[in-house]
């Protein structure tokens, strides 16, 4: 196994123990397809069931590991997923429509929180 995927299994691990030791629902950043592919095995490995990932809307590639204790169930985390992950909406004059990619945006506003 990797460093990038022992590092990868660490942070999700660590998220499991907040969950059940706070008895509340964590999240993780935006995952690759690889890391989402890590983390199932690893979670099905150690026969873990709570949780889901969500990207914000259907076929997103990118995706957030939503990890909820026991005394949840997954349809009321998912009915209040606005209270877990924040949406930002930008609205663009028309002259500057299809201008920019949602990697324009999303590398603008990772800069500003590192900052």
């Amino acid at each position: 196994m990797e460093i990038e995927e022992k590092l990868i299994i660490a942070k999700v691990m660590d998220k499991v123990k907040i969950c059940r030791t706070k008895n509340k629902i964590v999240n993780t950043e935006f995952l690759t397809i690889y890391q989402k592919e890590i983390i199932q095995k690893e979670l099905n490995k150690i026969k873990f069931k709570n949780y889901f990932f969500f990207g914000g809307y259907d076929e997103a590639e990118g995706e957030s590991l939503i990890i909820y204790p026991d005394k949840l169930e997954k349809e009321l985390v998912i009915k209040n997923l606005e209270n877990i992950i924040k949406v930002i909406k930008i609205t663009l004059p028309k002259e500057l429509i299809g201008k920019y990619s949602h990697r324009d945006y999303l590398g603008s506003s990772m800069q500003a929180r590192v900052k």
